[in-house]
């Protein structure tokens, strides 16, 4: 089986390269030109939105599946269009049909805020996005039904929940946190962990575990649809920095001020059930266990980073 992983080189990237890796596909990876290869695999470094860089996404076909997972989290959104939502045509225009059949990196940021009494949120929740960055995931959602359909391909849409693990750039709450009680650790920062709000709860999957969901339904080719890649469970914010905190030798105070941000959604439990129907996909690294594995990374990160200019 042939599968090309778009976003290779990206936090998910690298952790699905190695899942697919481990399944004895032949893999092809894709990014934009300047970011390195994730692995031994064949690596093209193109735009395939551009001309010369389309022409060569072609001459690489036919693949059985694209794994599409180029995107972008943050931006403003013209930006998050164009890295989520135009990415798709990009991709596939080139390709057509040689394309095989595609699994989609969506995200549950598409539901918006839901009622409690809907927990876990389900796939038939209906789409109701209310950041720029879930506007742009649910355009992309329906371009990539849009243009499957046209092409007469199968899709496969993953939603995936907050991710977390080791390689996540300090972005998000977790690997901001984690680098900081390592800076304070090694005293390069002075004791006071700086946060914006903690009053939100999240439901956290470890990345690896979103990885074997993607080779999971790669290898299903009768698999499509939308799928949630969730734990079922959500954990507040202040908790999980309290469970990382331990990881670390240090006791900072912890400055959880407000951020500026407009609020966004307090709590979004998915429920993991169909993915574990068409799948037989769970989450099977504990949060605890996420959360070490993340702690040991920045230390070691925070070490290298020390040991260089010493």
């Amino acid at each position: 089986m042939r599968v090309l992983v778009t976003g290779a080189s990206g936090f998910l990237g690298r952790h699905a390269c190695r899942a697919l890796s481990g399944r004895g596909v032949d893999l092809v990876t894709l990014d934009l030109p300047g970011k390195p290869a994730p692995g031994p695999a064949r690596h093209i470094e193109c735009n395939p939105a551009a001309r010369e860089g389309a022409s060569r996404l072609a001459a690489e076909g036919p693949f059985d599946c694209v794994v599409h997972l180029a995107g972008a989290t943050s931006g403003e959104y013209v930006n998050l269009h164009r890295a989520n939502v135009l990415s798709v045509e990009a991709v596939l225009a080139p390709l057509g049909r040689s394309a095989g059949r595609m699994v989609l990196a969506g995200s549950s940021a598409v539901y918006g805020r839901v009622d409690p009494s809907r927990f876990p949120v389900g796939e038939d929740e209906p789409p109701a996005p209310v950041s720029p960055y879930g506007l742009s995931m649910a355009r992309r959602e329906e371009v990539a039904c849009r243009l499957c359909g046209r092409l007469e391909m199968s899709l496969c849409t993953l939603r995936l929940f907050n991710l977390a693990g080791p390689g996540q750039e300090p972005v998000m709450l977790v690997p901001s946190a984690a680098r900081q009680l390592a800076m304070i650790e090694a005293g390069l920062q002075p004791p006071v962990l700086r946060l914006g709000s903690l009053a939100a709860r999240r439901d956290y999957v470890d990345a690896r575990d979103a990885a074997e969901a993607f080779a999971a339904a790669v290898l299903e080719p009768g698999v499509s649809g939308v799928l949630n890649i969730s734990s079922g469970v959500s954990t507040g914010s202040a908790e999980v920095v309290a469970m990382l905190a331990g990881f670390f030798d240090c006791r900072p105070e912890i400055d959880a001020a407000e951020d500026g941000r407009p609020a966004g959604v307090e709590d979004l439990p998915g429920n993991p059930a169909a993915a574990f129907a068409a799948l037989g996909w769970a989450v099977s690294i504990p949060l605890e266990k996420t959360l070490a594995d993340i702690a040991l990374d920045w230390k070691e990160r925070v070490a290298a980073v020390n040991g260089g200019r010493s």
